[in-house]
């Protein structure tokens, strides 16, 4: 999906010197994450289940970890857009459950989806943050909320490795 000069700018590899390049990758970005959730159409109803199979017929986690930040990024992006997850992925297993049950088995199903999630908010970023600068001990879940806070990074990063050892 991304090219590797996209690749690189978001991992911060590269540096462009100029606003409207910028503003240029982050559209074409945006372009090409459009174009392939629109493949996902072509792919659902035109790859062979033989490349289907091929695709996920692997042991690299790496890829485990792709489906999981894909499906993550969906999640994120349409959480943010105010549209319900569920909205799509419970037509999106109902019918792969269907197409699956007419293809290995030759009979119809019927199949009942529920996706419920409950969200307890256990620390505020700015909580974990201080507690970051003040050389206290974080989890994993805490400092992963950090990471991806944005004001909250900003504030960390302002701290030198040194600081944050102390």
């Amino acid at each position: 999906m991304l090219s590797p000069a996209d690749r690189a700018y978001l991992l911060g590899e590269t540096e462009m010197e100029h606003e409207q390049s910028k503003r240029n990758a982050e559209a074409r970005i945006r372009t090409r994450i459009t174009d392939t959730v629109l493949d996902f159409m072509v792919l659902v109803h035109h790859l062979k289940r033989k490349d289907r199979r091929q695709v996920f017929d692997t042991d690299d986690e790496r890829f485990t970890d792709g489906l999981t930040a894909m499906l993550s990024f969906a999640y994120i992006g349409m959480r943010e857009n105010g549209t319900d997850f569920e909205h799509v992925l419970e037509p999106a297993v109902r019918k792969a459950e269907e197409v699956h049950a007419a293809d290995t088995l030759g009979r119809a199903v019927s199949v009942d989806v529920r996706f419920d999630v409950e969200t307890e908010v256990e620390t505020a970023v700015d909580d974990v943050a201080a507690a970051i600068d003040a050389g206290k001990p974080v989890t994993p879940a805490e400092l992963f909320s950090v990471m991806v806070g944005s004001d909250a990074l900003e504030q960390v990063s302002e701290v030198t490795p040194t600081e944050r050892r102390r």
